[in-house]
């Protein structure tokens, strides 16, 4: 599965809050690891740090290797899609 890119966040000004960008290798490889926004990271673990927890997206998990505050484009309505970015 992919759906991201390593240039993600750069390409949509976001900024990374904790852990690291996908490499090029974990995205041209389909590597499971995948990035969070803050909405995801919001929903699924709260206060707490998800970089090194582990999701299921179906049925398939994935390693959370960073997460994103909101960059300028960022709103808080709940029409706006979260990124969760996924090799």
């Amino acid at each position: 599965m992919k759906l991201g890119s390593e240039q993600y966040g750069v390409c949509n000004n976001y900024k990374l809050a904790s852990g690291r960008e996908m490499t090029f290798l974990e995205v041209d490889e389909a590597l499971p690891v995948c990035m969070l926004g803050a909405g995801a990271k919001e929903q699924l673990f709260g206060f707490t740090d998800p970089v090194g927890e582990t999701i299921t997206l179906n049925g398939d998990p994935f390693l959370v290797v960073g997460w994103y505050t909101g960059g300028p484009r960022w709103t808080t309505s709940s029409s706006s899609p979260t990124p969760s970015t996924v090799p």
